[in-house]
């Protein structure tokens, strides 16, 4: 597999005021904000959402360890199969190796 070029992890969720707003590269780069206002107050209405965003930043934030976990495990692979299949497709997925 090439390096890949994405920053090096250790990402992390930010929190602004207790609501999800971004992931913070270990570098301080600030990437996949939201501006926290939009869920203002106590609104219900958004709970879901921000149940969803705060779920997504967590994803978000461990990708760089699942991208090593997965290139680590595929050289556990000694003959081709359906969970090598995927672990070569998520890793090209993952460095933008793909169409979609």
């Amino acid at each position: 597999m090439a390096e890949s070029k994405h920053t090096p992890g250790e990402w992390e969720p930010i929190f602004q005021n207790k609501k999800a707003f971004g992931v913070r590269t270990r570098d301080g780069y600030l990437f996949f904000s939201v501006q926290p206002s939009r869920y203002g107050g106590q609104d219900e209405r958004y709970k879901d959402e921000v149940a969803e965003h705060i779920a997504n930043l967590h994803l978000i934030a461990a990708s760089p360890d699942m991208l090593d976990a997965c290139e680590e495990a595929l050289c556990c692979f000694t003959e081709p199969g359906p969970v090598a299949d995927m672990l070569v497709a998520a890793i090209a997925k993952a460095k933008g190796e793909t169409d979609g």
